[in-house]
């Protein structure tokens, strides 16, 4: 009887062991399997956000991320911002095409097509470039604060209210990401920021000289609604706009002149009589389908 009780408490004990075996080998995989997912999301959050201020903007999984290569030796611009040896260059016709609506007309009533200029095209994408001005508006609303790109609200604006309001949801499927790398602008010493990942950006100083080395094809007019907000007009009806660039201080942004040069004058991050002209990238396949 003795050995009978005796061998019962030994099975009892061999099953509890077993089962507190089998639930510590559970937690144990639970917690690694927790682990596991931690560093494919954070991964995840690595591809595809360059920066914080990035990833508060726009999702940029599951999209295409397009970069503009530009020369390591590009020119630099004299103290009138003019392009040595720039006047040689013969102006370039560039192709137009219509893609989205925005607001043209003086009281910005009403959503008309817009005209965009061909830079360039690679891997399936089309480069292009807003013809005239859209908008007039400062790299920031208010305020005299040091900043770089990454942190205007002119780009919260492209990446926002005017992606949304100017491209249709199937526009927007047909559209990639833009890589706005921030290359120290050879004209200053002023830190230019991180680089960013956006829906809509504008030229660097960079872009701007490997795309349109002279002053002639820069120059360019404001939409009507641009005007009424203000975007000053030289006497031949031809207009400032802003880059993405650093100027000569971190509240004094790089804008192209309204005769095309390079600005040699101080316009502060709060101007907003400075013109707008997007750049974007599009599958070269779905504008030929619609142009």
């Amino acid at each position: 009887m003795k050995k009978s009780k005796t061998s019962l408490i030994i099975v009892l004990m061999l099953c509890m062991a077993l089962t507190l075996s089998a639930c510590t080998g559970g937690k144990t995989s639970g917690a690694d399997t927790s682990g596991n997912n931690s560093t494919t999301e954070n991964t995840s959050a690595e591809e595809s956000s360059v920066s914080e201020t990035t990833a508060e903007l726009i999702d940029t999984s599951d999209k295409t991320i397009m970069t503009i290569d530009v020369p390591a030796d590009t020119p630099v611009a004299d103290s009138n911002g003019e392009i040595p040896g720039a006047d040689a260059v013969s102006d370039i016709a560039r192709q137009t095409v219509i893609f989205g609506n925005y607001y043209q007309d003086s009281a910005g009533a009403e959503l008309t097509p817009v005209e965009w200029i061909v830079l360039d095209e690679q891997d399936g994408y089309t480069l292009l470039m807003t013809k005239q001005l859209i908008a007039s508006m400062g790299w920031v609303n208010e305020g005299r604060n040091d900043i770089t790109w990454a942190e205007t609200d002119l780009r919260r604006w492209l990446d926002n209210e005017f992606y949304n309001t100017a491209f249709s949801e199937e526009e927007r499927e047909n559209m990639a990401l833009f890589r706005a790398t921030q290359p120290q602008n050879p004209r200053y010493d002023t830190p230019a920021g991180e680089e960013t990942i956006d829906t809509v950006s504008l030229l660097s100083y960079q872009e701007l000289i490997k795309y349109m080395p002279t002053d002639l094809e820069r120059k360019t007019k404001p939409t009507d609604y641009a005007a009424q907000q203000g975007c000053y007009l030289n006497p031949d009806g031809d207009s400032a706009w802003w880059l993405r660039s650093p100027g000569p201080t971190a509240t004094v942004p790089e804008h192209l002149a309204s005769w095309g040069n390079l600005g040699a004058r101080t316009h502060y991050i709060d101007d907003d009589s400075i013109g707008v002209r997007p750049v974007i990238w599009v599958s070269a396949e779905y504008l030929g389908s619609v142009n």
